[in-house]
């Protein structure tokens, strides 16, 4: 392929010839996108034909498929389910033959259902990948989805999580979900970058701990990675997980990957137990954006902390506003070090006790929160893949493919 990048819109193109004809498609973002196109439509040419795809549920199977350097199966999967659950009556009409009046009802239905307006966007953004893959394929001439319009969002900011009812998650949490909140909470993390944190990824050069981590942004390019310091009460929680290079640092129940619907409804358990409002883990970093901006440091770091690349998405952060990071993440163990026993009052071993501070005869020590057994990561080396209803996995039924 001859790779070409417009000095003008410095975009990419793929140019390459195929018994005797020359093919040529314009308009990709990445060179990575182009060698894909052109991968996908030379396979088409090898079975003799030029419509790319004769059917939507065939373009979808295509679209799933392509590009496996940065899809994941547990994303493909997750589309597949929506496509099926939304989009099933377009699954053997011709690409050409879709307008934006098959699309526009589906959503539509989804708001007199109820659905929330980042329902709507999630299927809306959802389609219009497909159709864009459609588009780079030369399968149609233009996404029919595109000109929908997003459905209004609240402006609401996402409210930080409170310093007390933290501390009280903490200290009522079980092992596994209390090494992860005192983590998210004392570096600012996302629950993707904590999900995919790996023992490989965590270093200790003297006193200072630092893990890389790493984000789910990785469309086109590079992961995004940054360089985090752990304070001391993150590496308590971090150093006993630690395990071969490969292993992750937070697992699930069953010694698999973090599932977040999972984790976040054991959360919304907790803190039913605990008689405080549901709360998320985003809440939780949050609460570090709050903490960080209320030093009176410049947008600039605490973006740098928090792993934005655009200030302008700091501002949601900056509830209460760079010596250098680790200043930060050391008033941020400062700030959360102290965690009164007598504040967590929870449903303990069928018990309730507040000012014991005794759960199933382990005496909680709230400030080191070093209860924590060695290795509370795997019950068993054989463990079952579930989904967050505990049911074991079933497939999807086939629609695409």
């Amino acid at each position: 392929m001859t790779e070409y990048r417009d000095k003008t819109t410095h975009q990419y193109r793929y140019d390459f010839t195929y018994r005797g004809h020359r093919y040529t498609k314009r308009g990709f973002e990445t060179k990575t996108a182009a060698r894909d196109a052109e991968h996908d439509y030379k396979r088409l040419l090898k079975k003799g034909r030029t419509d790319p795809f004769q059917s939507f549920r065939e373009m979808v199977g295509a679209f799933l498929t392509s590009s496996q350097r940065t899809k994941r199966a547990d994303w493909c999967y997750q589309l597949e389910v929506k496509l099926n659950k939304a989009f099933p009556h377009l699954a053997d009409l011709h690409p050409r033959t879709i307008t934006r009046g098959h699309i526009e009802p589906v959503l539509d239905r989804m708001a007199r259902d109820g659905s929330s307006p980042r329902s709507q966007n999630e299927y809306r953004k959802i389609i219009n990948a497909v159709f864009n893959y459609g588009v780079a394929m030369g399968a149609l001439e233009t996404n029919p989805a595109a000109g929908i319009p997003k459905a209004p969002e609240s402006d609401a900011e996402v409210k930080p999580i409170p310093k007390p009812h933290l501390q009280q998650l903490i200290l009522a949490a079980e092992p596994r979900l209390r090494a992860l909140l005192i983590f998210l909470s004392q570096t600012g993390a996302r629950f993707i970058e904590a999900a995919r944190l790996r023992s490989s990824e965590v270093t200790k050069a003297g006193a200072r701990p630092a893990c890389i981590l790493r984000t789910r942004k990785n469309r086109g390019g590079g992961e995004r990675k940054r360089l985090q310091p752990l304070t001391t009460l993150a590496w308590s929680v971090v150093e006993p997980l630690i395990g071969a290079d490969d292993d992750l640092i937070f697992t699930g129940a069953s010694g698999g990957a973090l599932v977040y619907r999972t984790e976040l409804g054991s959360l919304h358990r907790l803190c039913e137990r605990i008689e405080v409002p549901g709360y998320s883990f985003h809440q939780v970093r949050h609460w570090a954006g709050m903490v960080a901006t209320s030093m009176g440091k410049s947008k600039k770091a605490v973006a740098l902390f928090l792993g934005q690349q655009d200030t302008g998405a700091t501002e949601r952060y900056m509830h209460a506003v760079e010596p250098e990071l680790w200043a930060v993440a050391q008033h941020l163990e400062a700030e959360l070090g102290a965690i009164p026993e007598v504040a967590a009052v929870a449903q303990m071993g069928g018990v309730k006790t507040g000012v014991s501070g005794v759960k199933n005869g382990v005496n909680l020590d709230a400030a080191g929160c070093n209860q924590m057994t060695a290795n509370v990561r795997k019950s068993s080396q054989f463990c079952l893949e579930r989904w967050p209803s505990g049911r074991r996995r079933t497939p999807a039924k086939r629609v695409w493919g």
